[in-house]
């Protein structure tokens, strides 16, 4: 008997994952680690809130959230030349963003694992949803683009078909002594 019999396809790239999936799972992970750190230069923010669910907390966040957008209509108001506004536009700015960060923080899910089943199969839905209207944006701008490409070919086709035939009818008349011919 051999003592390698062949394998199926299938059972080989089972065999394959299996040895490399602790490998893929630290590599997978290290770059997840790096993609939050060059966004949000943190390594604990996973999924943030948004401004909206972080205003509607208590009045306190929306107090931060007020302050910064009528700071910002003052400064409209005089063009940006009061240097004390700017200043506490930056002084609500800072607070408003570490205070967004902590909160987002403290109320994010940290991985893709906490998740319930239900909550996984509805973001998997939506991806795949994305994903093929995307997909169909592109399909139909592309065939947008393809028409209008077989538009400007006859276009350009019919302008030297008519521009050789003006040509050849020049040609005719001046061979035959008619000069500024009416037809």
């Amino acid at each position: 008997m051999l003592k390698n019999p062949k394998k199926a396809p299938k059972q080989v790239y089972k065999d394959y994952y299996q040895r490399n999936k602790e490998i893929k799972k630290a590599k997978q992970k290290q770059q997840e680690q790096l993609s939050a750190q060059k966004h949000y230069q943190a390594n604990s923010i996973k999924v943030l809130l948004t401004l909206k669910e972080y205003t509607e907390l208590n009045r306190e966040k929306m107090k931060l959230w007020c302050d910064f957008m009528w700071t910002i209509q003052v400064c409209q108001k005089t063009g940006f030349f009061d240097i004390i506004q700017i200043q506490k536009l930056e002084q609500l700015a800072g607070n408003l963003t570490r205070d967004y960060y902590q909160t987002a923080k403290s109320k994010s899910k940290s991985s893709w694992n906490s998740f319930s089943e239900e909550e996984k199969s509805k973001l998997i839905k939506y991806w795949g949803r994305e994903k093929i209207r995307k997909e169909q944006e592109l399909a139909q701008q592309l065939a947008e683009q393809e028409q209008q490409g077989q538009l400007w070919e006859k276009e350009l086709e019919r302008s030297l078909w008519t521009f050789n035939k003006d040509q050849e009818l020049a040609k005719f008349h001046e061979e035959r002594g008619k000069i500024k011919c009416s037809c």
